[in-house]
């Protein structure tokens, strides 16, 4: 069964950019796009720094809903290791990558940006952009799985594949495994409209953990190799690409 969790009411939005007036110019148009206080419009100049901070506790997921610019070219720690970092220390985090290069966007797919927007952010591209994330952590980011032989729901978002094992099947999130009971026929029927995929017999994915696909493994971004069938690579392949031409805005 899938039930909703409780949504996030505080946002807060950070900007990181090795150019400092851009950086500038992007908090400008944050605040006044979304009329924040200047409290809750963050800016890091490099991203060392903000991962020092990310590193050090100085963040923590208390109910704010996060939204992250992040510049993908910057000395360093670049935007594409520092959303990989975000994504293991602040899952919670939405991560948007800002570039004057559209190729990049392709480059740091795997670091699971939310949206990849081009330089310079104008109000309507800012505006849009949070209007999506609204509409999304309103949806599936809220959703949970609770089947009956669990103690307790676990994130749709959490889950980073299920296989089928043996008269079981196991669910493997980012924190562990739960073993239940529910066939891989019903979770794929129950999850497909999440952004679940079942890439063979004895595997569903969530693709939001996709990184890449060589000689019929799937490699997950936390290093998992799963099998993939031939069939059903050609449909994943074709589901990913709309996401990510969706994600550039094409």
């Amino acid at each position: 069964m899938i039930i909703r969790d409780k949504e996030k009411k505080h946002h807060r939005v950070i900007i990181c950019d090795d150019n400092s007036e851009q950086l500038e110019q992007m908090k400008i148009v944050c605040r006044e796009t979304l009329h924040m206080a200047d409290a809750d419009v963050l800016v890091y100049s490099s991203g060392t720094d903000m991962y020092e901070d990310i590193r050090t506790g100085k963040f923590t997921e208390n109910g704010i809903r996060t939204v992250v610019f992040l510049d993908i070219e910057m000395p360093g720690i670049d935007g594409v290791e520092l959303g990989r970092q975000i994504h293991e220390c602040l899952p919670d985090w939405v991560v948007v990558f800002i570039t004057a290069h559209p190729e990049y966007a392709i480059k740091g797919y795997e670091a699971r940006a939310f949206r990849y927007l081009l330089k310079p952010l104008t109000g309507e591209s800012v505006q849009s952009v949070m209007g999506d994330i609204h509409r999304e952590y309103s949806g599936i980011h809220r959703m949970l799985l609770s089947l009956p032989g669990m103690e307790e729901p676990v994130r749709l978002d959490d889950i980073v594949y299920i296989s089928a094992e043996d008269k079981y099947t196991m669910i493997y999130t980012r924190v562990g495994r739960i073993t239940d009971r529910t066939s891989l026929a019903e979770l794929e029927e129950m999850l497909r409209e999440y952004g679940f995929f079942r890439i063979h017999r004895k595997y569903i994915v969530n693709m939001r953990y996709h990184r890449e696909i060589s000689k019929g493994r799937l490699i997950l971004s936390g290093g998992e190799e799963l099998p993939i069938s031939r069939r059903r690579e050609s449909v994943y392949r074709e589901i990913l690409m709309k996401k990510m031409e969706k994600d550039l805005g094409k």
